[in-house]
């Protein structure tokens, strides 16, 4: 990985809980991508974290949030998902393994605390060293798809299942109308730093979630309203990065 593409961890990691540097552990792994996928849309510099927004490049004197977008009627149910794992995850107690759980098309009906207590179990019970796992719906319970452990490596990740989405303007306006209202906080913290930054928006169409998604051609006249100097897409499935733009 070269210089644009490498995120330089700080001291913030250690302040983190556990979640929150789950989380900037995507993050960074989504802002990764991105610079791989289109690295002409991005400046050149050193990425570092940051808190308010998520990411800084000083030589830049650029700021970037990061911020997942899910079709509508998903962000819940991924919600749900990735609670359940988070949960399992903590209840399991064993050596570290890699996880992937793939979840039915119909939202489960029990408790996501049952849910959970029932998937570390089934990864306890059928781990196996040195050797990737599967197990189907003949292995377990009817609240999940499909399980594939791995020995070694200490993540767990949630991956929906269903029909392909079919990514709409409303999805992203919501997505980018969530952070807007946020923008003068990061513009404040960032002057903090010294004068001239500007701030990006990037947004992510999470292919561990969804897997694929459908973009139709007509993103590119779709028109936003936004404060941001700029506001980007990034789509694993199409292996690009959108510049959305901005209406005037």
């Amino acid at each position: 990985m070269n210089d644009r593409q490498s995120i330089m961890k700080t001291a913030f990691d250690q302040k983190m809980k556990p979640r929150e540097r789950d989380k900037k552990r995507r993050e960074r792994g989504d802002l990764s991508v991105a610079l791989r996928m289109d690295p002409r849309s991005f400046p050149a510099g050193e990425v570092r974290d940051f808190e308010i927004p998520d990411f800084v490049i000083p030589d830049a004197r650029l700021g970037i949030e990061i911020s997942d977008v899910l079709p509508a009627g998903r962000a819940e149910l991924v919600s749900f998902e990735r609670s359940v794992v988070r949960l399992a995850h903590d209840q399991y107690s064993g050596p570290p393994v890699e996880v992937q759980v793939h979840f039915p098309l119909e939202r489960m009906r029990r408790s996501k605390i049952t849910v959970a207590r029932d998937l570390a179990a089934a990864v306890r019970r059928s781990w196996r060293p040195n050797i990737e796992v599967c197990l189907d719906n003949r292995d377990l319970p009817a609240d999940f798809a499909f399980v594939s452990i791995r020995s070694g490596s200490d993540r767990w990740e949630a991956l929906g299942s269903g029909p392909i989405p079919v990514l709409e303007r409303g999805n992203l306006a919501e997505a980018i109308s969530k952070k807007n209202p946020r923008v003068g906080e990061y513009r404040e913290q960032l002057a903090r730093l010294s004068a001239g930054w500007q701030l990006w928006l990037l947004l992510i169409l999470d292919a561990r979630v969804m897997k694929r998604f459908d973009v139709p051609r007509e993103i590119e006249t779709w028109e936003f309203s936004y404060d941001f100097d700029k506001v980007l897409l990034s789509s694993w499935e199409h292996d690009r990065v959108f510049d959305l733009r901005r209406r005037t």
